[in-house]
């Protein structure tokens, strides 16, 4: 408003500026003087014409040298003007002027009688000049009127703008009259709007602050106990990643929605920020126990929101809890409590919830700490690969070996294993590039192990969902097995739920060129799971695992059934079955009768370092000094 009344001043003052602009000249002052010379001109040649028909009288002498006195007077007042025809002496219409008053003078000298044939000659001559002096007239009038009318449409144009911007200046006041009494008003709209989440119509997290810093600025006697809930939905960035934001935004709302339902009673819901939200109840209105059922009720059935394609797509939602003032003297550090459960939860069963203890912070600043030293983790070297053996069942032979990727984190004194880095290195970005580095060392490492140990021995490397989903892997595969001499079949591939389930068209391309190339796949986690089979007649891997959770989670007949039904499935397929996680002879004993190929697990070797490996090759072989683990089959 302030810019418009700047504005309509300076529109104002351009106006009042035009006004006092004095009128141009565009030749008025030399128009008067050309007009009186057209009509001394013209009656200069028609004395000349009459003249020729009587030219020897003495009046007609003394007439002609009237005129030539007039016509000499005229032409110099025109000859000191600044302007005009004759202020110059190149133009024709001056000298032509200059040659007439000659001729003029020569004949009044001469005296009576005139000669005819020289007012015929000045008679010419001074038509000419009569026409050149007219059109010259003409022209500058013309002139003359164009500037006229400009000028006077420039004051018109002025006085307009004048008028335009005092009334401008009196609706500018009128609205800034209407918007002082409307201003408080506007205010307490804004405040509103500030405090409140625009996608789902929560409370955000400026909205929640302003709650907590209420709630706590109250005398302690009048203060209750809430219980803070934050939740957090489980694999959003995936969701949003893959199926756009139109769904991820459809999501929150969906979230949001049933936060509403299943706790109306809530002292507090908001969205704390991104796929984050956070419910405070009143433990006078809900006890633990029954905040602790309605969780239990959430996970068990989860809202679902429509994805592409009419799909369904599940929302769990992980979460933490901790009281006010229990857990935390203020409600930010209660947060920072229920955070760390949150952490927790996320690290158990996604979809689970937690109730905070103290040990959390524990776990919380451990988290902290890892994520701090995640950049400096493959420039300082601090990485390394350990390696599992796999070994055939039957034959009592090394033939391959799983890489472990390890961190001697130099901040804790400790080796930290993939599981507990590779989370936060996927949320950092470094995945790939930790991934690259387990290729690349698993790569070199087989290729002594092949130069060292007759056993044709291959490695198995585990990789992240943005790694299958990169384009370029297969080229980095074919460099690295070039570069390390090896063929295809010495690398094999594993994929895990979390690159099988995403249902990734990109994983699915990548993991086919790679079966194109000769590189073996290995399909993991079975028993956790079906959302891998939904692969295996795409991809015909070479190894199939079952998951050590169908060595323990069901009686013992019931689970040899289930081995040997996904072990003759992998035999249809031309696959080989592999049994992770042996811990026993037990196991092992079951493995071999329900006719699996291979094992690995602590009941066969712990991981080992690449030298160890060649020397557990060589104690298979010898059979005396062999692991004590690893029994002898029946003669069957």
């Amino acid at each position: 408003m302030l810019a418009a009344g700047v504005l309509a001043c300076l529109i104002a003052a351009r106006g009042i500026s035009t006004l006092r602009e004095p009128e141009p000249d565009a030749g008025q002052h030399v128009i008067r003087h050309m007009r009186y010379t057209y009509a001394e001109l013209a009656s200069l040649d028609t004395l000349l014409a009459t003249l020729q028909i009587n030219p020897f009288t003495p009046a007609a002498h003394t007439m002609l040298a009237d005129a030539a006195d007039h016509f000499y007077v005229r032409l110099q007042m025109l000859s000191g003007l600044s302007q005009g025809p004759f202020a110059d002496d190149s133009t024709e219409l001056k000298r032509l002027s200059v040659e007439l008053m000659a001729g003029l003078d020569a004949l009044a000298r001469a005296g009576p009688p005139l000669n005819d044939r020289s007012l015929s000659e000045l008679n010419d001559i001074s038509s000419k000049v009569l026409r050149l002096t007219g059109d010259y007239t003409r022209e500058v009038e013309a002139r003359i009127d164009s500037v006229l009318r400009e000028h006077a449409r420039r004051a018109t144009g002025a006085w307009t703008e004048i008028i335009t911007s005092i009334t401008l200046m009196l609706i500018l006041s009128i609205l800034s009259l209407s918007l002082f009494f409307r201003n408080r008003r506007m205010m307490d709209d804004l405040r509103a709007a500030s405090a409140r989440d625009s996608l789902t119509g929560l409370t955000n997290r400026r909205g929640f602050t302003d709650w907590a810093t209420e709630r706590e600025a109250r005398d302690e006697n009048a203060r209750r106990r809430h219980a803070l809930l934050v939740f957090d939905i489980d694999h959003f960035k995936a969701v949003n990643d893959q199926f756009g934001h139109a769904t991820g935004d459809a999501m929150l709302k969906a979230a949001a929605r049933s936060l509403l339902a299943d706790f109306p009673d809530a002292g507090l819901i908001a969205r704390w920020g991104g796929d984050e939200f956070v419910v405070a109840v009143p433990l006078s209105d809900l006890s633990l126990r029954e905040i602790d059922e309605r969780l239990s009720t959430r996970a068990n059935k989860p809202s679902q929101v429509n994805g592409p394609s009419d799909a369904r797509l599940p929302i769990a939602m992980s979460c933490g809890v901790a009281v006010w003032p229990d857990d935390g003297a203020t409600i930010d550090e209660a947060l920072t409590c229920a955070d760390a459960a949150l952490y927790e939860a996320k690290a158990r069963q996604r979809g689970a919830h937690v109730f905070f203890r103290e040990e959390m912070l524990d776990r919380q600043r451990l988290l902290q700490e890892i994520a701090s030293g995640l950049p400096a983790a493959l420039p300082r070297q601090e990485l390394f690969v350990t390696y599992e053996p796999r070994i055939c069942i039957n034959r009592r032979a090394l033939v391959g070996a799983r890489a472990h990727l390890r961190w001697a984190h130099p901040g804790l004194s400790a080796t930290l294993a993939a599981g507990d880095f590779m989370a936060g290195a996927r949320e950092h970005g470094q995945a790939r590039a930790f991934d690259s580095f387990l290729l690349a060392t698993a790569c070199e490492t087989v290729a002594r192990w092949r130069a060292s140990i007759p056993e044709q021995t291959y490695v198995v490397v585990g990789l992240s969902a943005c790694s299958l989903r990169d384009a370029t892997l297969v080229e980095e595969i074919d460099r690295l097995l070039a570069r390390s001499g090896l063929p295809p079949e010495a690398l094999e591939i594993e994929v895990a739920d979390e690159a099988a389930l995403s249902r990734s068209e990109e994983v699915i391309e990548t993991l086919s060129r790679l079966s194109e190339h000769g590189v073996r796949l290995a399909l993991s986690t079975f028993g956790k799971g079906n959302g891998v089979l939904t692969l295996l007649a795409r991809l015909r891997p070479q190894v199939l695992t079952i998951n050590k959770t169908l060595l323990c989670e069901s009686v013992p007949g019931d689970c040899r059934a289930d081995v040997a039904a996904l072990a003759n499935m992998a035999e249809t397929l031309g696959a080989r079955t592999l049994i992770e996680g042996v811990a026993t002879d037990a196991d092992l004993d079951m493995a071999r009768d329900a006719a699996c190929a291979l094992a690995e697990g602590p009941g066969v070797s712990p991981p080992l370092t690449a030298p160890d490996i060649c020397a557990f090759a060589r104690a298979l072989r010898s059979g005396a000094s062999r692991p004590a683990r690893i029994a002898t089959p029946s003669a069957t």
